[in-house]
Formats: C-alpha cells, structure tokens, sequence
C-alpha cells in the first residue's frame, strides 16, 4: 500500500461511485490503513487529500461523510 498509494485511491473513487453504505465504510478503511502506512513518509497527507476530495466531490452522501468522521479525516 505505501509502495504504491495510488491503487488505493483508485479503489476509493471505484467503491463512492458504487453508491452502497459497504462501499463507505470500506473507503474510510482503506483510507485509514494507506495514514497509516504512510506515517512517517512524504507522502503522510494523502488519505486526508483523499477523504477532503471525496467529501467535497460528493456532499450529499452523509453515509460517506459520517464514515470518513468517524476514521478521524473530517471534522463536525
């Protein structure tokens, strides 16, 4: 996962066009696993670009939202 983020990212934005609350919560593990693969590294902010980017392209999705608050990457 830290060798190569971006099939991770990749699979995020597949699993948010799903439109499924699995597919949510699956995102927001992803994106909680490649923080913390990537602590430490250049690259540490990626999941929380990830999840602001995903929030942001799609505001109506509260599931999305509510699963991303609770992995700690958007704040109430």
């Amino acid at each position: 996962m830290a060798a190569d983020p971006s099939r991770t990212l990749r699979e995020a934005e597949k699993l948010v066009g799903q439109r499924s609350t699995n597919g949510y919560e699956q995102i927001a593990a992803l994106l909680a696993d490649l923080r913390k693969a990537l602590a430490g590294s250049e690259q540490s902010g990626l999941a929380e670009q990830q999840a602001r980017k995903l929030k942001a392209e799609n505001p109506t999705l509260h599931r999305l939202t509510r699963e991303l608050r609770g992995k700690g990457f958007v704040p109430k």
